[in-house]
């Protein structure tokens, strides 16, 4: 019962945020070409949401959130968090996006500046 209102707060604040995303992206699109801008023409925003609640593994999830929330971890705790985050971030489908269109920049950029 103690994390219900957390809970609803927490989704909440991630309707509230794609909203944002959405309206920002839009921004985005629609933003004059003959204004200097800071951005590029294909610029995009990336929400990635990597939770806990989203692991795979129902018992590896459950072990992450029992870690108590205190600011008295033991080293085997933070490495435990450290390597889950590390896997969620790398199975996410909205991180693999910037990745792959950074990667695909770094491409284009590298064979563009090799023809010049």
């Amino acid at each position: 019962m103690i994390d219900i209102p957390i809970n609803h707060y927490s989704t909440d604040t991630l309707q509230l945020m794609n909203h944002a995303v959405q309206q920002w992206r839009l921004q985005l699109r629609q933003r004059p070409d003959h204004l200097p801008n800071m951005f590029t023409p294909d610029a995009d925003i990336y929400r990635i949401n990597a939770g806990l609640t989203e692991m795979t593994d129902p018992e590896e999830e459950a072990r992450l959130m029992n870690i108590a929330t205190n600011l008295a971890l033991t080293n085997e705790e933070v490495d435990h968090l450290l390597q889950a985050d590390s896997r969620l971030l790398r199975d996410n489908l909205e991180f693999q996006r910037p990745v792959r269109d950074l990667a695909h920049d770094a491409t284009t950029t590298s064979t563009t500046s090799d023809t010049h």
